[in-house]
């Protein structure tokens, strides 16, 4: 998908900023390798961190990625066929609670797509009923969706409810064990499942880093770099990138803020080659979408807000425009692989005139993420 650009499949472990030097492992033999740098990208994202309550890392399941989302199914069918043929109404109750904390986008859309998926497979199950089936979703603020305003929450809200979800709002969990999970009221949930789509923190490798983090990511400026670091940048969920100049605000964890990111820091990368002024990140999101499951959704787009099936069919034909090869494969791509090698050829050759040719279409171009 980028022609020119050299992938490394690597596990990276450290960063010796003062050699320029990236620390990484690769292949069975685990032989540490290093790789200089002239300018070094960091966009690692953030991983689980589910120390931070008791039970949660050995008991609970995430939702990050795909490979979540199947573990999750294949947890899910293993209930529903243990509770058809068990003749223990306690184990029975026990197997078909299903609990999911964290009321933002993944723990919303993870609860409407469990539900609904648990809907669709119950004629396979016929000593299990729809009664019987008991989804909760546990939230620590005041409603769910925060990110959103507050009628598109409320609908939401109003949605899951109605298909039977359970909403504990201004509650938060303290344990979980393999049978039940303990909230901050003192009551207890029976369930053997629990998905967690909080807690998130950094990762190995940023721990590593000989950087003073805040809050858990790298800081940087407003042009991306990371503090006192000139030539190494961070984007993404791994890194604290203020959107103003005082330092109140800060990009979300969110894919639009994280493309925009990218985009910035290909042409500040560019500029800086070419030793030319840097732009700051400043960036105005298009909206947010939500969906609840059950063909629908909720969403606010360019200050629009929509719900119901409209909101789903936007939601879903987004992400699937979104997909790699899509849109973007052939013509997206293929201009985004001439500005990378533009850029990663303009050290070797910086006398040459038509590398500075490329450079000046580099900037000039837009950037295709």
């Amino acid at each position: 998908m980028l022609p020119g650009v050299k992938f490394r499949m690597a596990r990276a472990y450290g960063v010796d900023f003062a050699k320029q030097q990236v620390q990484v492992v690769q292949g069975s033999g685990r032989v540490p390798i290093k790789i200089a740098y002239d300018h070094l990208v960091i966009a690692v994202g953030q991983r689980a961190n589910l120390d931070m309550l008791p039970g949660f890392s050995e008991h609970s399941l995430t939702m990050r990625n795909l490979a979540d989302a199947h573990a999750l199914r294949n947890h899910i069918i293993r209930c529903l066929e243990h509770a058809d043929i068990t003749e223990n109404q306690v184990l029975k109750q026990r197997l078909l609670t299903f609990v999911v904390a964290g009321g933002g986008f993944s723990g919303v859309e993870t609860i409407g797509e469990v539900t609904e998926m648990i809907r669709q497979m119950l004629s396979h199950y016929p000593n299990v009923q729809l009664q019987e089936i008991r989804p909760i979703l546990v939230q620590r603020d005041q409603r769910i969706l925060p990110e959103l305003p507050e009628g598109l929450s409320e609908y939401a809200q109003r949605k899951l409810r109605k298909r039977g979800i359970e909403i504990k709002l201004n509650t938060g969990l303290t344990s979980a064990t393999g049978t039940s999970v303990q909230l901050d009221d003192g009551s207890n949930i029976d369930t053997e499942t629990l998905v967690a789509t909080i807690g998130n923190g950094p990762g190995e490798l940023v721990q590593a880093l000989d950087i003073e983090l805040i809050r858990g990511k790298i800081p940087t400026d407003r042009f991306l770099h990371v503090a006192g670091h000139q030539n190494v940048w961070a984007v993404g969920d791994s890194a604290l990138i203020a959107l103003d100049d005082e330092a109140k605000q800060f990009a979300p964890p969110t894919a639009q803020f994280a493309t925009a990111q990218a985009c910035r820091v290909a042409t500040n990368l560019a500029a800086a080659l070419a030793k030319k002024p840097l732009a700051s990140f400043a960036f105005r999101p298009r909206g947010a979408l939500a969906s609840i499951g059950h063909y629908s959704a909720v969403a606010e787009v360019f200050g629009i807000r929509v719900s119901g099936l409209l909101a789903w069919f936007m939601w879903r034909g987004f992400y699937i425009l979104r997909l790699p090869g899509i849109t973007t494969k052939s013509k997206g791509n293929a201009e985004l692989a001439v500005r990378l090698r533009a850029a990663t050829q303009y050290r070797a050759n910086r006398q040459s005139k038509t590398n500075g040719n490329a450079i000046r279409t580099f900037q000039k171009g837009r950037c295709a993420f």
